[in-house]
């Protein structure tokens, strides 16, 4: 059978095409780069870490698992190994479901206080430690128990010892200390945050000897979002997203926080000559080029910064800063304006 078009017929499909009644296909056909993109995104799991941020927070983690890894083959003496496995980002209800029972936590508070977050190790490595404190080898295999009080306060520096190095993990990002505030064994009774909020945490393979274990750092969300930018300037130079420097003045304040500083409140001054300046004594009144209505001076290292009320607190005397000197230095006058 002959295919072939006649002239006709291909007129007529050139006259279908323009009017509509056939749709070219070829036409429909984007180019791929024209193409939208699809990615899989989970709305109960908001991704909020930037790539930066979760890369800040495992040079962070790094560095503590070498911290802690040093630190326990000082004290115990035993071979130990520390490794980082993963930064997840996950509800705290998942976290606690992830988790053995019993095991052993130590809730966390902050200095300053910025919240609470979770320590969890494995309760047979924590058992072996005990043995090695006491004088034994750490072997066997101890059955997963809650502890005693005694043992408690013999595992008690080993915590110190992770929590020493943890603060000194974060001391480059954020000046900040941990203190262990109870310890508990039962995943079920520790609520460090609310059980759908998220939650970042950290987790390390332990090995010490032939036992193997695991150890977790859990940071509820709200706790280490004010510090999200410092991270981020972990990874890029100390600068935000915008490319400004970040963290310098708070690392100047920091450093000069216990400098004391001289503070002087000028009530008025006079002039007067030699000859009544060798008169001079006890009980003579001088006046002053103010009213005792007027605002006081403050100088700040013997320059004038402030204008001030004076009064009283407390039963001693006391100024109120008001206004803020600000110096022209073109027209070398005085300018006052509200802070």
């Amino acid at each position: 059978m002959d295919n072939t078009l006649s002239q006709e017929e291909v007129d007529a499909l050139l006259a279908a095409v323009k009017s509509g009644e056939i749709v070219d296909e070829s036409s429909s056909i984007k180019d791929e780069s024209e193409q939208v993109k699809v990615i899989t995104y989970n709305f109960r799991k908001p991704q909020v870490i930037s790539s930066d941020q979760n890369r800040g927070f495992q040079v962070i983690h790094e560095s503590l698992a070498k911290g802690i890894q040093g630190s326990l083959l000082t004290n115990l003496k035993v071979p130990l190994e520390v490794m980082p496995v993963a930064i997840d980002y996950l509800t705290y209800t998942e976290f606690i479901m992830s988790i053995m029972s019993p095991t052993f936590m130590v809730v966390l508070t902050t200095e300053p206080f910025m919240g609470e977050l979770l320590l969890e190790i494995n309760l047979p490595i924590i058992i072996s430690m005990i043995d090695i404190l006491l004088g034994g080898a750490g072997g066997g295999n101890p059955e997963s128990r809650e502890l005693s009080v005694i043992e408690e306060a013999i595992v008690g520096p080993i915590v110190n010892y992770v929590l020493l190095e943890l603060s000194r993990a974060w001391s480059d990002t954020a000046d900040i200390s941990f203190k262990c505030q109870k310890i508990e064994f039962d995943p079920e009774f520790v609520r460090v945050t609310a059980l759908e909020s998220s939650v970042l945490s950290a987790t390390f393979d332990l090995r010490m000897g032939s036992k193997t274990g695991t150890m977790n750092i859990c940071y509820p969300f709200e706790m280490i979002q004010p510090i999200l930018d410092r991270v981020t300037a972990k990874m890029t130079g100390g600068r935000d997203r915008r490319g400004r420097k970040l963290g310098t003045q708070n690392e100047v304040l920091r450093s000069i926080r216990n400098v004391p500083i001289k503070l002087d409140v000028g009530l008025g001054g006079c002039t007067i000559n030699a000859n009544d300046l060798s008169r001079l004594k006890p009980g003579d009144v001088l006046k002053l080029d103010k009213r005792i209505d007027s605002m006081a001076d403050v100088y700040v290292e013997g320059r004038r910064s402030f204008q001030g009320a004076l009064g009283t607190r407390r039963g001693k005397m006391a100024v109120q800063l008001l206004d803020r000197y600000s110096e022209d230095r073109e027209e070398g006058s005085v300018v006052v304006g509200k802070d």
